[in-house]
């Protein structure tokens, strides 16, 4: 990253993260944790670029439940600010929380 809000392109759907993401949850079994919380963000690349993160659907993946879906109104206004999506519509404003218990 550089000192704007953009990602480095050349890294993106490369699956970094998800292997991270991996490694940081079997990390997290190994240290008998309870639980792993998460904020699962909306499906469209443009807003999970600018947001970072995964959408919930990469939670769904490995097992977390989803205990709660809000539509996120800031996040709705920098959506139309920034002409992330070409009509604005819930999915791209809405956040998700992610719940993985291991006990």
């Amino acid at each position: 990253m550089d000192d704007t809000e953009r990602r480095a392109q050349q890294y993106l759907g490369r699956g970094i993260g998800s292997t991270l993401l991996d490694h940081f949850l079997a990390w997290a079994r190994q240290r008998e944790f309870a639980t792993v919380i998460a904020k699962g963000t909306p499906a469209h690349r443009s807003v999970m670029e600018f947001l970072g993160g995964f959408p919930t659907r990469v939670y769904e993946d490995r097992g977390f439940e989803i205990t709660h879906t809000w539509m996120d109104a800031d996040l709705a206004r920098a959506v139309r600010d920034r002409g992330l999506v070409d009509e604005l519509d819930i999915e791209a404003s809405t956040i998700s929380r992610c719940v993985l218990r291991f006990r």
